[in-house]
């Protein structure tokens, strides 16, 4: 991205200059700062959507942002039955991260969870992986829930997540 693609910066006040903001009339003053905070907001939220900006590794640093922990934990917590007249069945995943603590600049916000169906020729010992669930899932809470549909009885199901 180039400077000229970026939002413009909030400008700075002209009314009385840095000396009279910072040593002028109070109620003013925090005024001041509170429409400078404003507008910094909102530059700083229109940086944020930028997907170019934020995976420079420079924003990236400056946030002290980390990469979140491994999932330590996947669970099939149950099973439903899909519509009447299918054969198939829904899986119920709970999904943990490893450490996830509030305040960390490592905490994953989501989850993407990839299920698929193993499919082996006996004959070669090949796999093929065929892709039945791709989704995205919120990881607030103590555990994220899914939802896997169309499972048949007895398949072999590769689960991946990855936050």
């Amino acid at each position: 991205f180039g400077i000229a693609d970026l939002p413009a910066f909030p400008p700075r006040h002209s009314s009385g200059g840095v000396v009279s903001a910072l040593f002028g009339n109070s109620a003013r003053n925090a005024g001041v700062v509170a429409e400078r905070v404003r507008l910094f907001q909102r530059y700083f939220d229109a940086l944020c959507v930028r997907r170019d900006v934020v995976r420079t590794q420079c924003l990236q640093v400056a946030l002290a942002v980390a990469a979140p922990e491994p999932v330590s934990h996947l669970r099939v917590r149950g099973w439903c039955p899909d519509p009447i007249g299918s054969q198939a069945f829904t899986a119920l995943l709970d999904v943990r991260p490893e450490g996830q603590a509030l305040g960390s600049s490592a905490v994953a916000e989501t989850f993407r969870v990839v299920a698929s169906l193993i499919f082996r020729d006996l004959a070669t010992d090949h796999e093929e992986l065929c892709p039945v669930a791709d989704m995205w899932i919120s990881a607030r809470g103590a555990a994220a829930q899914a939802r896997v549909e169309g499972l048949k009885p007895g398949a072999q199901v590769e689960l991946t997540v990855s936050a």
